[in-house]
């Protein structure tokens, strides 16, 4: 009779070994959190990208909106600053303040064709309505000053009469978006946001 020699146990490598459930745990633990804080950064960076892209496609909406309107101020003949829209105009007259809510704009000497941009009172926005085509069209939405056109020196002083070299300036308030929908501060708001700028003619008489 054979006898066999008794095999005697020993320890399995290192790499074999399972993981203990405590170690299973604290390993749980530690993906968890790293998931987490990585799914919270890609939140609150996904949060501050569309903040950044609501303004600043507020600013460039505005900037295209306004644009037409600068360049039809640099190449008309007369520009007159007053109140009223289409149908209702009426000129501020020397002895006045010239600062209105409404301009009008003639591309040539004759009085009309003419092209009228005014605040909308009842509707809180800046339209431009041509007098050739009959048309009128939304510039800027949710203007909350009424007086948003005057007629000022170089030094920026609003006239009270009639210049030919007078500087033309706009100042747009408003606090609501309507594109991009992005809710932004109290109410979807932003607190304060301002347009400004100033025009001369380039012709001259």
């Amino acid at each position: 009779m054979k006898i066999h020699p008794v095999l005697k146990a020993t320890a399995a490598p290192r790499h074999c070994l399972g993981m203990t459930l405590p170690e299973i745990m604290i390993s749980m633990t530690l993906m968890v959190l790293v998931m987490g804080t990585v799914i919270g950064s890609n939140i609150i960076g996904m949060r501050i990208f569309q903040l950044s892209k609501a303004k600043l496609g507020a600013s460039d909406e505005a900037r295209t909106s306004i644009s037409h309107l600068l360049d039809e101020i640099r190449s008309c003949k007369t520009v007159d600053v007053g109140n009223g829209g289409p149908g209702s105009f009426v000129e501020i007259t020397d002895g006045n303040t010239m600062r209105g809510g409404a301009i009008r704009l003639f591309s040539t000497t004759n009085s009309s064709p003419y092209i009228i941009y005014y605040r909308n009172n009842a509707l809180n926005t800046i339209s431009r309505y041509d007098s050739a085509t009959g048309l009128e069209q939304v510039v800027l939405n949710a203007v909350t000053n009424t007086l948003v056109f005057t007629s000022e020196t170089y030094a920026g002083t609003v006239l009270t009469n009639s210049q030919n070299n007078r500087v033309i300036g706009i100042q747009f308030q408003f606090n609501q978006l309507l594109s991009p929908t992005v809710a932004i501060g109290n109410g979807g708001l932003f607190d304060y946001y301002n347009i400004r700028s100033k025009i001369t003619r380039r012709v001259l008489e």
